[in-house]
């Protein structure tokens, strides 16, 4: 039931196996949560990222978010229910292991050409990545103004597409 309504796709049996094991300890963890929870108006309900541990959600996503919410009462977990599938069709969060991938798709979308010395590929590389990365913090926060345009990977500052 998770993967249909989240539209999860994993890329091995193993993969899923592991994102699998990775939902169960979620999972537990929630009910424990909320097992000790001493306020019976709040309880911990699943995320979108229950089948990834808050290292994975990180590594991939560069934000920091955990795999479950905190909620206060019911009317607050319906809505956040809504408010989160909603986000889920109308946001996109860049997984940053597909970043060379995506990276040559942006280059062929806009035109780009490549670039000829190993540095200059890897500084522009690196400021699409940090797009990357601000895009998705953005779009976690309900800021869906911030889109992969075609200056993805312009360097205006040097140094800027260090972290």
């Amino acid at each position: 039931m998770f993967k249909e309504k989240y539209n999860k796709v994993y890329r091995s049996a193993t993969d899923e196996t592991n994102h699998m094991k990775s939902f169960v300890e979620n999972l537990n963890a929630v009910e424990k949560k909320n097992d000790v929870t001493l306020d019976r108006d709040t309880f911990f309900i699943l995320s979108q990222y229950a089948d990834l541990n808050p290292e994975e959600i990180e590594e991939r996503y560069a934000i920091d978010v955990k795999p479950f919410h905190k909620v206060s009462n019911s009317k607050d977990a319906e809505f956040l229910g809504r408010q989160r599938e909603r986000e889920l069709n109308i946001s996109q969060m860049y997984d940053l292991d597909n970043a060379a991938e995506l990276y040559n798709d942006y280059m062929k979308k806009y035109g780009k050409k490549n670039h000829t010395k190993k540095l200059e590929y890897t500084k522009h590389f690196y400021r699409f990545v940090k797009t990357l990365v601000e895009i998705n913090k953005n779009n976690i926060h309900g800021d869906k103004n911030m889109t992969l345009d075609k200056n993805a990977d312009v360097i205006k500052e040097p140094d800027e597409y260090f972290y």
